[in-house]
């Protein structure tokens, strides 16, 4: 079925890549403007992209039109570009190598890029919060021989997050001109649904499959998902279709993604007793790795885990909640739902700066996922927050050794506290929402003696 332009609709960003809306000429608008306005086509320079897939598209745009003959000027740097993509990035990183001058990455270089000679920062995709983009921006912070500024081209009014009294001093308001601002506030509008203000509502129910096949996502004949590509040309559009069935290689061989959910289902018990014995191992940043080294070592590598989770549309849960979901059909829960319970636990407990440093955490967890939780971390993180150890001792009124075991004290009640293991006992999910290739397999725990 052929899918038109709503043309009473307005597209913003992110219905492109994300959505179903393809515009390459405008992203080779931008790259061509970009190109252009560079001072030097050796700088090394950062290019942020909406998905893999659109930094792969953009890589390909900056070569065609590159003003210097070199295959190796623009390489992309993903999760699914691996040691390949690790490799281009050390070179990267090394001022005495001028090529790969430009990367294109998603999300992988917002944090932990140590390449102090980056001259120019590109935004291609919105930049969903504060943390985020001071993150992107620290890209290019670094301080390098004769290097005293860099460059920031903005394609999606990401410059709007400068408007942080924190970080930038106190905004001006764009309509009555006066800080602060004296123009009259609306009170905001409630949930229609709870009638609160925030919202109250319970989060909805998983996904059910297709009621016709079963399956989800549907394999019904015609059922795939269609792509529009827009062609910027005012005498014609040219739409094209494409019909894919998606599999995963799993050893030697090309397999659906039911079949991979059931090979997992067999496999987990062998890898933990019990969800209490996993949520412990997922809790400390150590066994979780382990964890994920072991499932890596049975054919389930930590991307195809990933696409899984996307398929099962829990983009937003934590991959603990769909290995519990799979073993025991424990009900998912949302990163930010995750923190939340953990922040209101928290806060009796801890001062105003301990509280801060928390809240700090979970929301690089909320939007990054548990790799922020990773020890390697925690040094990044105080030299975002604090810009320095002694600083972050100061205020925290810890010492080394105790913010470490703090950091770790926060990942055991975010995984495995009480009050997050109550809430997703509250919300066991029921049978009915489980989807039919999920339930294929034997299960995993031993059936009832009564």
């Amino acid at each position: 079925m052929e899918r038109d332009i709503d043309i009473t609709k307005t597209y913003t960003e992110k219905d492109f890549y994300h959505g179903d809306i393809e515009m390459k000429q405008r992203d080779e608008h931008r790259v061509k403007e970009f190109l252009d306005q560079m001072e030097n086509p050796d700088q090394k320079s950062l290019v942020f992209c909406a998905t893999q897939q659109h930094a792969m598209i953009v890589r390909d745009l900056i070569n065609k039109n590159k003003k210097v003959p070199d295959s190796n000027y623009c390489q992309r740097v993903t999760a699914d570009d691996q040691a390949k993509g690790e490799e281009q990035l050390k070179l990267f990183q090394n001022n005495d190598y001028i090529r790969p001058t430009i990367l294109t990455t998603s999300q992988k270089l917002s944090t932990g890029v140590d390449a102090r000679n980056v001259r120019n920062i590109v935004l291609m995709h919105p930049v969903n919060n504060m943390v985020e983009f001071k993150q992107i921006l620290g890209r290019g912070t670094r301080l390098f021989d004769d290097k005293y500024y860099f460059t920031i081209y903005d394609f999606v009014g990401a410059h709007r997050r400068f408007n942080d009294p924190d970080w930038d001093g106190d905004p001006f308001c764009s309509v009555c001109g006066n800080y602060p601002c004296t123009c009259r506030k609306r009170p905001p509008k409630p949930c229609p649904k709870c009638g609160k203000f925030p919202c109250e509502c319970p989060p909805p129910p998983p996904p059910k499959p297709c009621p016709v096949c079963g399956n989800l996502p549907c394999t019904c004949p015609g059922g795939n998902k269609k792509k529009v590509k827009v062609r910027l040309s005012h005498i014609r559009e040219l739409l094209l279709h494409t019909d894919w069935h998606e599999r995963i290689q799993f050893g030697d061989e090309m397999i659906t993604l039911g079949d991979y959910v059931d090979k997992l289902k067999l496999r987990l018990p062998s890898i933990f007793e019990d969800d209490e014995e996993l949520r412990e191992r997922w809790s400390q940043p150590e066994t979780r790795q382990q964890l994920l080294e072991l499932l890596e070592e049975s054919g389930f590598q930590e991307d195809k885990l990933n696409m899984l989770r996307e398929f099962m549309g829990y983009e937003d849960c934590d991959m603990l909640d769909v290995l519990e979901f799979i073993a025991y059909n424990s009900t998912p829960i949302e990163r930010e739902r995750r923190a939340q319970i953990l922040r209101q636990v928290e806060a009796g407990k801890l001062n105003r700066q301990q509280m801060d440093f928390v809240n700090y955490v979970l929301d690089l967890y909320v939007r990054n996922g548990f790799k922020e939780l990773d020890s390697d971390k925690l040094s990044t993180i105080l030299e975002m927050k604090y810009h320095s150890l002694t600083d972050a001792m100061n205020q925290l009124g810890l010492k080394p050794n105790e913010m470490r075991a703090f950091f770790l004290d926060i990942q055991e009640e975010l995984y495995n506290g009480l009050a997050v293991v109550n809430y997703k006992k509250r919300n066991n999910a029921e049978d009915e929402y489980m989807p039919q290739y999920l339930m294929a397999a034997e299960p995993l725990l031993p059936p009832d003696p009564d």
